[in-house]
């Protein structure tokens, strides 16, 4: 006996843990119809904000106030996501890069858990870190000449 059952999806402000009603939200923002000051504002004018907002994470975590961390991290994406519409609408880079940048850096730094890289100790996993950036800034100062 087959029984179907019909669960209409949220509505979008509803979906409030989605990624996808966060890059809405944003593309409003900056759209004709959007938000003025957002708009107005360079890399430089929103720095202070994205520097206020990392304060505000540590004094969270140094209070242990974990409801807090939560919307302060969130204050801080925020910033991450303004930087980044800010800097794809001035066609820099777009928060699609960001992601794949870290993406990538993640992937790269952390060999002995996805490319089976012997690490027993954090003595090891930190030499593994340190060889790797040193190798990034190589090949940095490489594709810089």
């Amino acid at each position: 006996n087959l029984l179907s059952l019909y669960v209409p999806p949220l509505e979008r402000d509803a979906r409030t843990r989605s990624f996808d009603t966060l890059q809405y939200y944003m593309d409003v923002l900056y759209s004709e119809e959007g938000d003025q000051w957002i708009q107005s504002q360079s890399h430089e004018m929103l720095l202070p904000y994205l520097e206020e907002e990392t304060r505000e994470v540590a004094e969270a975590f140094e209070q242990e106030d974990w409801d807090n961390v939560a919307e302060e991290l969130g204050d801080v994406l925020l910033q991450v996501m303004y930087h980044s519409n800010l800097a794809e609408r001035e066609g820099i880079f777009s928060f699609e890069d960001v992601l794949e940048e870290l993406n990538r850096k993640i992937r790269r730094r952390h060999p002995h858990v996805f490319d089976g890289e012997k690490a027993d100790t954090i003595e090891e996993i930190e030499a593994i870190w340190q060889r790797v950036k040193t190798e990034e800034r190589e090949q940095k100062g490489e594709e810089g000449k």
